[in-house]
């Protein structure tokens, strides 16, 4: 498939950006917008959220690590 990586690497990003969408639809809004305006704002829920986000990368790093190479 070119630059763009393997072919596992692209169903993994259509996959992450498809949950992404997903998501965003059922909150109604992104986490970079939730960290970047609420934060700017001097929002809690801004500063509450990043350590949530960082325990979801921590969770998928295995999985990610599992299929990257693949």
């Amino acid at each position: 498939i070119g630059k763009l990586g393997t072919k596992t690497h692209v169903i993994m990003f259509a996959i992450g950006g498809f949950l992404v969408g997903v998501g965003v639809q059922g909150i109604y809004g992104a986490n970079i917008g939730e960290v970047f305006g609420a934060i700017s704002m001097m929002s809690l829920s801004g500063w509450l959220i990043i350590p949530f986000i960082c325990l979801g990368i921590y969770a998928m790093k295995p999985i990610y690590l599992k299929y990257k190479d693949k």
